[in-house]
């Protein structure tokens, strides 16, 4: 099974009168690509709670977040910093994936 999601690394000598440089492209693991997949969707839920509130602000909005408005402001508010925050906290993990630990460190055992 392969994946869309690839890297390209630089591979060849650069030398004075041939450049044997090509292109060489490296597949990911599993686990990097849905790092990335998660990264990147939590970046867009960051972007669009952030661009939803600021346009709050100024009396616009997104049409398709106009649903969220519908029952009451207060709710409309907690929802986009609900996105705000998730946002954020999807990119973090997705940037420092949670380490086993090899061994317990309990002191006296």
């Amino acid at each position: 099974m392969t994946f869309p999601i690839c890297l390209a690394e630089v591979v060849g000598e650069n030398s004075n009168n041939n450049d044997n440089r090509h292109l060489k492209f490296v597949s990911l693991p599993l686990q990097m690509k849905l790092r990335y997949i998660f990264l990147i969707l939590g970046f867009l839920l960051f972007i669009t709670g952030m661009l939803s509130v600021i346009l709050i602000l100024i009396g616009a909005n997104l049409s398709y977040l106009t649903w969220i408005d519908k029952p009451g402001s207060p709710r409309g508010i907690i929802i986009r910093m609900l996105m705000i925050g998730g946002g954020l906290m999807m990119s973090y993990l997705a940037l420092n994936p949670i380490k086993d630990e090899d061994e317990d460190s309990t002191p006296g055992q």
